[in-house]
């Protein structure tokens, strides 16, 4: 008898134990970004734009984040060198002129033609529910007036 109540003690405790880890509140999600990267994390932008075209200069998709879905991408900073103008380029990003979406960063024509010559460093800000981090220094956009001749002929020459 001593047996089984010692059996029925263990099996109670056990099943107080479960109740107890069930009735937790676990964080919702998960968001893992150590790994997150663009495996070109330049890109070249001209201020002139080739032959009256209006297009993007865009990122590739980031890679090695994960997470529960949805996850939100938003500009977080930016970080200038080589002549490059920040009250400038976050009026760009006031402007609309800089998209965050999806793991894509596009700086379009209209804006890059509103910087200054000048390396533009970006840092971004990705969160999905109960999870927030930021990326810095992610990706750089290298602000140029117009495509010097070589790089014009070797475009041209790959289509």
């Amino acid at each position: 008898m001593t047996r089984y109540i010692s059996k029925l003690r263990f099996a109670l405790a056990f099943v107080l134990l479960a109740l107890s880890v069930a009735c937790t509140k676990v964080p919702v999600g998960y968001l893992h970004t150590s790994e997150a990267n663009y495996r070109i994390n330049t890109k070249i932008a001209y201020r002139q734009a080739q032959q009256g075209e209006d297009f993007a200069f865009s990122s590739a998709n980031l890679e090695g984040l994960s997470g529960t879905q949805p996850i939100s991408y938003a500009f977080h900073s930016v970080k200038v060198s080589e002549g490059g103008d920040e009250a400038a380029f976050l009026k760009v990003v006031k402007e609309g002129l800089l998209l965050v979406r999806g793991g894509k960063i596009q700086l379009l024509q209209k804006g890059a033609s509103q910087l200054p010559v000048g390396k533009y460093t970006i840092s971004i800000r990705v969160s999905n529910e109960g999870h927030e981090a930021i990326l810095s220094d992610i990706f750089s956009f290298i602000v140029k007036e117009q495509p010097e001749e070589a790089e014009d002929t070797a475009s041209s020459s790959n289509e």
